[in-house]
């Protein structure tokens, strides 16, 4: 008897020791800022990227030398957020939102400068605990669509456009889904690429896909933390509400091979969609390079969604809270 309680009291006294110290742990891997590397200084050959780099990397070379005007804003909570404006007097504008840690380029290096030749000048937001942006915590959506928000009203209030589209990658288009039912009036449509529609079930699909033990048991753990220093449950950044009140189009991409938010998540996101939506479901693509991954097809696809629903001529149809200086990226 006395060695079985020896063992028992070995055991709780590990997991005494385990559980606060392992979730101590989750938390800021999930939460704090990480380190954004730009994906044209690595090597990507041993990557998913590698059949796209013919693509990929000519275009963050052409978009990065783009002359850019960089923006901040003050968030509500006080911190210092930076922005790239890119202005071709268009008077219509294309704002991409990027994902967790990840950087406009890397996200929307493609697609952004096939939007730029229909016509569109481009806005890229970078989200708070990231590059140049002020944060500690990424909130994967939370905060960040309050942030998105705002930097519309910037928009509006400082370049007056006639027209804008957003387009969402992963937590961005999550971060968009968020904020689709309070857009402002001239947003015309959205893409929503790839992204998540709860943030518990996103955590707790983490845990189960690396066989954590006990998944439910941790989230509810980081979930008390979140409340406890960010303010937030986790259960609130959930994408069904606001999705079930916007009148926003929107048009979902999603790849079928997908295992970072795997298709059944995103169909959550489509299926909430109370708006006229599309859908374009790019077969074997992994996460997040669906728009690459589906080729001229999705580059005809977007063109075709845009001009229905933000119709006018392209080219391809042949602040006081805002400090700004024109820069060279």
């Amino acid at each position: 008897m006395k060695t079985l309680f020896w063992i028992l009291a070995g055991v709780a006294a590990f997991l005494a020791l385990f559980i606060p110290t392992f979730s101590e742990w989750c938390y800021h891997f999930i939460f704090s800022r990480g380190k954004q590397t730009s994906l044209d200084e690595i090597d990507l050959s041993r990557t998913y990227y590698a059949p796209y780099t013919k693509i990929l990397l000519p275009a963050m070379k052409q978009m990065k030398e783009l002359p850019y005007e960089r923006l901040e804003m003050k968030s509500g909570d006080g911190l210092s957020l930076k922005a790239l404006y890119y202005s071709q007097g268009s008077g219509h504008c294309a704002v991409f939102v990027h994902g967790y840690r990840a950087t406009p380029f890397n996200n929307f290096a493609a697609v952004s400068r096939d939007v730029m030749e229909m016509g569109y000048d481009l806005f890229f937001p970078i989200q708070r605990a990231h590059g140049e942006s002020e944060g500690n915590r990424i909130t994967l959506g939370q905060l960040e669509q309050q942030d998105l928000l705002d930097w519309l009203n910037v928009l509006n209030e400082t370049y007056a456009p006639e027209s804008i589209v957003l387009y969402g990658l992963s937590m961005g288009s999550t971060t968009v889904a968020l904020a689709s039912d309070r857009l402002p009036e001239n947003v015309r449509c959205m893409v929503l690429d790839c992204g998540f529609s709860n943030l518990y079930e996103r955590v707790k699909g983490r845990f189960r896909s690396t066989h954590v033990p006990g998944p439910e048991f941790f989230t509810r753990i980081i979930n008390r933390m979140c409340r406890r220093r960010m303010g937030f449950d986790m259960h609130e950044t959930d994408t069904a509400h606001a999705l079930q009140h916007t009148d926003v189009p929107a048009l979902f991409i999603h790849g079928t091979a997908d295992r970072s938010v795997t298709l059944e998540e995103g169909r959550k996101n489509i299926e909430a969609c109370a708006s006229e939506k599309e859908v374009f479901l790019v077969k074997d693509a992994p996460h997040a390079i669906g728009y690459m991954a589906g080729g001229e097809e999705t580059k005809t696809l977007l063109r075709q969604f845009l001009k229905r629903n933000d119709p006018r001529e392209t080219r391809d149809d042949d602040t006081n809270n805002v400090k700004g200086d024109t820069d060279q990226k």
